[in-house]
């Protein structure tokens, strides 16, 4: 039980429990002292009229603004703010909360938010809901499967593992909320299997600082380009292709900094998977995070489904040139 729902079942008993026996017992004692003096009966009499039902209405309204507080304070169809909800459950999980978890709260929101007011406002939201646990994990999951598509949670996800990762210890607890989080959201285990080597490469890329970094982009690289097309073509050579082609996908590797294991962890396959069954999860994820279903959650979120799409693309291509699919 958290903090927020124990206040409110306090609240709620003192209303129905407390304050009756607490009135009676002012009662009592001011009718037994009213007994020498009818003014102060009469006194009496007129404060309690006015009083009680004043009292009475202000302990509703504070139980309703708190019900109210704590159910609406997201607006789900809004991803940013269900980022900014996710978070304080990732860094609240282990109960223990670190200023680089903190920090690295803050530059997302600041990611997603460009002008100075939207980032003190989403700033206050978060603190709000962090400092009085206003979120109902069910709840928020079951209102983001109702508005949000694929990329969207999946993005989500790696948000959430973003913060995780931040103090280097990804421990038990965050696992288990991310793991948990994941299931409510109707994620299944291969699918989250992909969005974790997805995140983990534009990790490694600092795709989750303030600004994107400049990065090598393998896709610059092209087997018909310079001297590998010369050989290619050239009779007398054709007994060193293989050679090239294999020294040819180690370069691959060391500038895309993938491996085969990372490619086919993206693609959520396995090695002995067919050339078709890969091809088929290649083209269902490319379908899934092609940018324009991103296209409704704002810039940032473009730009993240962009760089997962980009990281698909280069596994593709890192699993067709081990494999020799043409």
């Amino acid at each position: 039980m958290n903090d927020s729902t124990a206040k409110e079942i306090v609240s709620f008993l003192f209303f129905i429990f407390g304050f009756p026996i607490l009135v009676g017992g002012v009662c009592v004692t001011i009718i037994y002292l009213c007994i020498w003096n009818k003014w102060i009966t009469y006194l009496f009499l007129i404060l309690l009229s006015i009083g009680v039902p004043l009292v009475a209405l202000y302990t509703l309204s504070w139980l309703h603004l708190e019900y109210k507080k704590k159910h609406n304070v997201i607006d789900f169809s809004d991803y940013r703010h269900c980022v900014i909800a996710l978070m304080s459950k990732i860094i609240k999980a282990d109960r223990d909360i670190n200023e680089y978890e903190l920090d690295k709260a803050k530059s997302t929101i600041h990611r997603y938010y460009k002008t100075e007011e939207e980032n003190k406002q989403a700033l206050k939201k978060f603190h709000d809901i962090l400092d009085n646990d206003l979120i109902i994990l069910n709840q928020i999951c079951e209102k983001i499967n109702d508005t949000l598509n694929y990329v969207a949670k999946s993005e989500l996800i790696m948000e959430l593992l973003a913060i995780a990762y931040v103090d280097n210890s990804f421990n038990y607890d965050e696992k288990l909320m991310i793991e948990t989080i994941v299931n409510r959201l109707k994620i299944t285990p291969q699918e989250y299997k992909s969005i974790l080597a997805i995140f983990i490469m534009k990790y490694k890329h600092g795709y989750y600082n303030d600004a994107c970094p400049t990065v090598y982009s393998p896709s610059g690289i092209n087997p018909s380009d310079t001297k590998y097309e010369n050989e290619k073509q050239n009779d007398k050579e054709r007994k060193k292709q293989s050679d090239e082609d294999n020294e040819h996908h180690n370069n691959y590797q060391q500038y895309n900094g993938m491996s085969e294991n990372d490619a086919y962890s993206i693609l959520g396959v396995e090695h002995t998977d067919s050339d078709s069954e890969i091809k088929k999860a290649y083209r269902a994820l490319a379908i899934k995070y092609h940018p324009d279903n991103a296209a409704n959650l704002g810039d940032e979120a473009i730009r993240q489904a962009t760089e997962s799409m980009k990281q698909i693309n280069e596994a593709w291509k890192t699993v067709k040139m081990a494999r020799g699919i043409k």
